[in-house]
């Protein structure tokens, strides 16, 4: 399974989780930073990835109005605020 973790997630501590999660890649190994989210999406459908991982609701939002795959994630930090997601 393919996922990709959006532009907003460094880059770093996915090369390491990389070696235990194989599929992951990130908006930089595609040449992706600073397009939109609607792009990167689209191109994340054309490229079979099972789901995009972000830290916001974009990608979600995404899923929800176009349908997925892809599905979208977030990783949020803030325990304060479940996420229903």
């Amino acid at each position: 399974m393919r996922i990709l973790l959006d532009q907003n997630l460094s880059p770093k501590p996915i090369r390491k989780l990389a070696d235990i999660v194989p599929g992951l890649e990130t908006v930089y190994d595609h040449d992706l930073m600073g397009a939109s989210d609607r792009f990167i999406f689209d191109c994340a459908r054309s490229a079979e990835f099972a789901a995009v991982i972000s830290t916001d609701l974009d990608f979600v939002h995404l899923a929800e109005r176009l349908g997925p795959p892809p599905f979208g994630f977030v990783i949020s930090s803030n325990r304060t605020e479940p996420c229903c997601c």
